[in-house]
């Protein structure tokens, strides 16, 4: 498709299907029909357009201005230029932030980028960055905006947060990083080091400590606990894992001798650190003895058991008890008896002779 000179960048229009293209030799966007890849007319803008991005919210296309200072607005339903924007010095990257409704203009003359209210089309403020902002995108899996820092002595990312319209850290990537893009398959940035010839890949998911620290154990007694799938040990009294938002179960590995608080639950990873308190308690091991006495009539024997019972237990030991068993009729007193009917029938024997 033929379209006019040193096209540069280029964004979809889903309202109408068509295809804008930055020329930035003649000031010209060229607007493409996608069913039949033909250009269909060509619109003047300012000097060498650079950015361009479609606001859903109004159906607007805006148009960078890189030589002089300015943004273009494109009504795309009549393909006609409705207003210009002053912006900052030298403006290329231009992204729509859906959470705000707002577009950022990356200023690559100076250390700023302006935010526009697209309702009102007027500059609202300004978010000082590194030097040479030169690209920008936006990341729906954390809301904020990604900006290439290109000078020499920057070379870095910095990051917007949109709520708050302020830097709130900046990465460092390779030599003079330019274009930036933002993959929705692995959350991850990737940036495109014009010097260093290279591409720099970030992971925007944001982190947080989940700390377990553990009392009760003598020092250096090794412990486990697994959270969401990994297990990890240690000697000391924490173990410590990184999680982004989300619920995630856990479970306390046992330890020998000891019982634990909490062998297993959840945490909620919700924008900040969480720790969880473990308790270990020591079982205690008690020995209890008893004796029980036996005797049995027909031996007339008294026998003595004695039983031991080893209880593993944290509550009191039985109280010893004793058994007796009755004895048998004591045997004296037959003899007597007996004696005594045998005088009685000497005495009758005597009598009678």
């Amino acid at each position: 498709i033929k379209v006019g000179a040193g096209p540069r960048y280029i964004t979809y229009d889903p309202s109408n299907g068509y295809l804008y293209v930055a020329g930035s030799l003649f000031g010209r966007v060229s607007v493409i029909n996608s069913s039949t890849n033909k250009v269909i007319c060509t619109i003047q803008v300012g000097t060498f357009p650079s950015g361009i991005a479609y606001d859903p919210t109004n159906g607007y296309i805006y148009v960078t201005n890189c030589g002089c200072d300015t943004v273009s607005v494109i009504n795309s339903s009549t393909n006609k230029v409705i207003g210009k924007i002053e912006v900052g010095t030298h403006p290329m990257g231009i992204v729509y932030d859906p959470s705000n409704g707002y577009l950022y203009v990356a200023n690559s003359g100076c250390c700023y980028v302006s935010v526009i209210n697209s309702s009102t089309n007027k500059v609202i403020c300004t978010i000082k960055v590194g030097a040479g902002p030169r690209y920008i995108t936006y990341d729906p899996s954390n809301g904020y905006l990604y900006v290439t820092d290109s000078n020499f002595v920057c070379s870095q990312v910095s990051v917007i947060n949109p709520s708050t319209n302020k830097v709130i850290g900046t990465i460092k990537v390779g030599v003079q990083p330019e274009g930036i893009v933002y993959d929705p398959s692995n959350g991850y940035l990737y940036v495109a080091n014009y010097i260093s010839g290279t591409v720099s890949v970030i992971s925007t998911v944001i982190e947080y400590e989940v700390k377990f620290v553990e009392s009760g154990l003598p020092s250096g007694t090794p412990w486990s606990v697994t959270l969401d799938g990994v297990t990890k040990t240690s000697t000391t009294n924490t173990i410590v894992f990184e999680e982004p938002n989300g619920v995630y179960s856990y479970t306390v590995g046992s330890v020998k001798g000891y019982i634990v608080s909490q062998s297993s639950g959840t945490v909620n990873v919700d924008n900040s650190n969480v720790t969880v308190s473990l308790t270990f308690t020591q079982i205690s091991t008690q020995t209890s003895t008893y004796t029980s006495t036996q005797t049995t009539t027909q031996t007339s024997t008294t026998t003595s058991i004695t039983h031991t019972t080893t209880h593993t237990s944290t509550t009191t030991p039985t109280v010893p008890t004793t058994t007796t068993s009755p004895s048998s009729f004591p045997i004296t007193y037959i003899i007597i008896a007996v004696v005594i009917i045998a005088v009685a029938v000497a005495v009758i024997l005597i009598r009678k002779r």
